[in-house]
């Protein structure tokens, strides 16, 4: 993978195969919960070098290309949430963390969950929700309970109460679960 300097600057093929290559180097790293390697300092500096367009390319490699590891890309979406802002918008990394939701691969639905509830957006309520309903595996649905919990805790908090819709969203949660 060709170095990034400040007077380089890339066309989108050329940073679509760095991408492809850095999930190839990622295969061979061992990743430990919440700590750094160099899959995901180089990850975070590609984003926010990139911006925009490298998110795009991250998310058609998480989820469309044919060699990407799911244990790569499950350490891709945890650290999603830790790329600058300015950038690398929230709202299109929180995009690409609620649509990692719904994937067969219960691997990258955890770690979308983990990547939720690092960003801590009351945006995120309405996916998890649906996460919750559509979960098959107990124990990845009371993870998604709790980072409900936690968000909906973080919108109160920003908000004010709204309980009109809060009793309404834990009612038709539960009412789903204990029926399913």
């Amino acid at each position: 993978m060709n170095e990034i300097n400040k007077d380089t600057w890339k066309t989108e093929g050329e940073l679509k195969q760095d991408f492809i290559q850095l999930f190839a180097m990622g295969k061979e790293e061992t990743f430990e919960d919440g700590m750094e390697s160099r899959f995901s300092e180089r990850l975070i500096f590609m984003l926010e070098y990139y911006g925009p367009i490298a998110l795009s390319i991250l998310k058609d490699v998480i989820f469309f290309h044919e060699n990407t590891n799911v244990e790569v890309a499950a350490e891709a979406l945890i650290w999603l949430s830790e790329a600058d802002d300015f950038l690398c918008s929230r709202e299109n990394r929180l995009k690409i963390l609620h649509a990692a939701i719904f994937t067969d691969s219960s691997r990258i639905r955890d770690a979308a969950i983990i990547g939720i509830a690092a960003m801590d957006s009351p945006d995120s309520i309405e996916h998890v929700v649906l996460g919750i309903l559509w979960e098959s595996i107990p124990e990845l649905k009371e993870d998604m309970m709790q980072v409900f919990v936690q968000l909906e805790k973080t919108r109160i908090k920003r908000w004010g109460t709204g309980m009109e819709k809060t009793v309404a969203l834990y009612s038709e949660v539960w009412r789903k679960i204990s029926n399913g």
